[in-house]
């Protein structure tokens, strides 16, 4: 039997400046910084998703908050994705995915974006089953349809920070 996948924070800040992040994930803070004005963040029209690099895509999320249960359901839930967690994840709830460690951190994480308003940089260490270890950093973006509350969550991760056996990392 294979160990389960263990997770541990090296890093969870709001993300206060760009000066935060690198590569990729700071082009899809720029993206997002650019197309809020002094709002919590963009409307999901003008955040303009489909403008991003086609790189980054395939490595994004995006989840609507919701009043009711489920609370975060994804949207888009991007190819890279599907590929190395073995997963699709477009229009299902983000407490459905696996493992439920990673799901219940993913769920931690936005009700902390949901509460503060605000960008935020995670920095995680994942170690697999076969003891092959990953840092990887997530960024998640506010969106407010209303101008007053986060109504969706735009997330990057992965797509610039796997290790060559990223097809079977998360598997």
């Amino acid at each position: 039997m294979s160990k389960p996948l263990d997770i541990d924070y090296k890093t969870w800040v709001s993300v206060n400046s760009s000066a935060e992040l690198s590569g990729m994930s700071l082009v899809v803070y720029q993206h997002w910084d650019t197309r809020r004005a002094a709002s919590i963040g963009p409307t999901w029209r003008e955040l303009e998703f489909e403008a991003l690099p086609p790189a980054i895509i395939p490595w994004c999320v995006v989840m609507d908050v919701n009043d009711q249960e489920p609370h975060l359901v994804y949207r888009f839930w991007g190819t890279g994705r599907v590929n190395v967690h073995g997963q699709e994840m477009t229009g299902k709830a983000v407490s459905d995915f696996k493992p439920a460690k990673v799901s219940n951190a993913i769920i931690k994480e936005c009700e902390a974006l949901i509460a503060t308003k605000l960008p935020q940089l995670f920095r995680k260490q994942y170690i697999n089953s076969k003891d092959i270890e990953v840092t990887i950093n997530t960024v998640r973006l506010p969106i407010s349809d209303d101008g007053k509350n986060v109504t969706k969550i735009i997330s990057y991760a992965l797509g610039d920070q796997l290790p060559s056996s990223s097809d079977t990392f998360f598997n």
